[in-house]
């Protein structure tokens, strides 16, 4: 019997020894025009969208992506006040080869 991704999650965060977290949900609208917000003042303040990002002769467009999250979450993170971004390490398994990667997350600051 198929299970619901939802189901799925919540169980592993019982194994976990956690309450139950809905992961996905809509969101309110005053919690996204202040992250988005945030985000646009932080892109401003930093100007980093005028700054070169370093990368590695012959990346590849996993490293090339692992290395603009290295650049650029610590420095939008120093001009983001209420939120932080983390670098989370995501083992993506493929057919025949495995693979590493960096995803970036959003938390609020406590």
């Amino acid at each position: 019997m198929p299970t619901r991704i939802a189901e799925y999650y919540n169980e592993l965060q019982r194994r976990e020894s956690l309450d139950p977290v809905e992961l996905v949900a809509e969101w309110a609208q005053a919690d996204t025009d202040a992250i988005s917000g945030a985000f646009r003042k932080a892109f401003a303040a930093s100007r980093i969208t005028e700054q070169t990002i370093p990368i590695r002769a012959g990346s590849t467009n996993q490293s090339i992506g692992n290395q603009v999250a290295d650049f650029f979450v610590p420095v939008i993170n120093q001009h983001l006040q209420q939120y932080r971004m983390t670098l989370v390490l995501v083992v993506v398994i493929r057919t025949r080869s495995s693979s590493k990667s960096l995803r970036a997350g959003l938390s609020p600051v406590n």
